[in-house]
């Protein structure tokens, strides 16, 4: 049985983060919480001053803030490790470079306190380089209810943004689940994102606007040389996605199957682009021989692929498969 004393976890991945650290760190550490609160700042094996700045955190806030070192690994490493040592009810994860709104964390954790959900979603910022801010909110019917994970993703008609990493917070018990298995390295957020909805049966949203996502910095993994610079490591997130829906897919709700399904529909579409895209004898052999695995293993997905177009009316997986013509030669 899980056991937990404290109200929440934040687990916060580290790896050579010394330029925002500190502006993470000091979003988070409020010691009139430390009986409620636990910050579990885990560093992957950082070269640069990253572990100094923890220690110094960590000697501050010595009830709050507990230093975990680690060889490398890759951030979904750090969240498994997390996973383990957790002692909060509930379970957030705060990137290095991101930050909460501290005015708003003192409301979270108060009305955490009031809740007993399996998920609780919060409205969030995005913020660049020049100070732009873009929100993600929710409608003002969906706010301060509990939803059943069937009827919320009715309401918000499959929008896949509403889980992103920033917007929620787990049970713990849900994520030590050992039916949810997340990637060590790149893109392993996804996997935390989308796999544990399986096992969500509530969900409440609360007002507060919780976290500042940093997006400047994402053009090492998540722009177009980005993602073929690591299209391997995408090809098997796609793989253990496509592996959890089809062995899970017979016990979920219709409106979570459809919402799963149409997420991993979206990534594969996303894949088979990257791949054509740049195409030359090696990614063609890989790619076939990932389109094979599609049909062996989920014959619905595959069929499904045929649908997807660019421009809204060419369907140019269908025609790569029958015809062997990779538009994006043209």
């Amino acid at each position: 049985m899980f056991l937990t004393n404290k109200l929440l976890t934040i687990v916060i991945p580290v790896y050579n983060m010394e330029a925002y650290l500190e502006k993470t760190l000091s979003s988070v550490a409020l010691p009139e919480y430390e009986d409620k609160v636990e910050i579990l700042v885990v560093n992957d094996g950082s070269s640069d001053s990253s572990q100094n700045i923890i220690n110094q955190y960590a000697k501050k806030y010595p009830r709050l803030i507990r230093a975990i070192h680690k060889d490398n690994g890759g951030w979904g490493t750090c969240i498994k490790l997390a996973i383990k040592e957790a002692q909060g009810k509930y379970f957030k994860v705060l990137d290095s470079d991101d930050w909460f709104n501290t005015t708003a964390f003192t409301e979270f954790v108060h009305l955490l306190e009031e809740q007993d959900v399996d998920l609780i979603l919060t409205p969030y910022t995005e913020i660049n380089d020049t100070g732009d801010e873009k929100h993600f909110s929710f409608s003002k019917k969906l706010i301060n209810k509990t939803w059943s994970i069937s009827q919320f993703i009715k309401n918000i008609k499959y929008k896949n943004s509403i889980f992103a990493l920033a917007a929620i917070t787990y049970r713990t018990s849900i994520l030590s689940n050992e039916n949810i298995t997340i990637g060590d390295k790149y893109y392993s957020d996804i996997d935390y994102d989308l796999q544990p909805l399986a096992f969500v049966k509530t969900l409440h949203i609360l007002p507060c606007c919780l976290y500042f996502y940093y997006r400047a910095r994402e053009a090492q993994s998540t722009s177009t040389d980005g993602y073929i610079s690591h299209i391997d490591d995408y090809k098997n997130l796609l793989i253990r996605e496509i592996q959890f829906f089809t062995d899970k897919q017979k016990s979920l709700d219709h409106h979570l199957k459809k919402h799963i399904f149409n997420c991993i529909l979206r990534q594969c579409k996303f894949y088979y682009k990257l791949c054509m895209s740049r195409s030359n004898k090696i990614q063609t052999k890989k790619l076939t021989s990932f389109d094979k695995y599609i049909q062996k293993t989920n014959l619905k997905i595959y069929l499904n692929l045929n649908l997807s177009c660019v421009k809204k009316i060419i369907p140019f997986i269908f025609i790569w498969r029958f015809f062997k013509i990779n538009i994006y030669n043209f």
